[in-house]
């Protein structure tokens, strides 16, 4: 494979990882954030208008967002990388440049 199909591959695959590390992250807002304050101390909450009950598991949520959040920003960087170094490849230098 050449560097501009890994480069885009990589950059392809940062893009699902930062929707990964985005739908993660909404999870945690919604699913933790707003009732970190109220579990007992069994790690529940129950909300009694919606019937639900929130365990402060949730929190665990932060790792993946963190961690595929990471992985997005390396795969971009690599991906770019590795396209800007095809694009200098692909340069037609002539002979006139190479001898002054």
């Amino acid at each position: 494979m050449t560097g501009r199909v890994v480069g885009t591959l990589c950059q392809l695959l940062g893009i699902v990882s930062a929707a990964i590390a985005l739908l993660c992250g909404l999870m945690f807002s919604f699913l933790y954030w707003p009732y970190r304050r109220l579990f007992d101390e069994e790690g529940r909450y129950f909300d009694a208008n919606t019937a639900v009950v929130y365990h402060s598991e949730s929190g665990v949520l932060i790792v993946p967002t963190v961690l595929f959040g990471i992985l997005a920003v390396f795969l971009v960087f690599i991906g770019w990388r590795l396209l800007r170094k095809g694009r200098g490849s692909l340069r037609v230098v002539s002979r006139s440049q190479h001898n002054p």
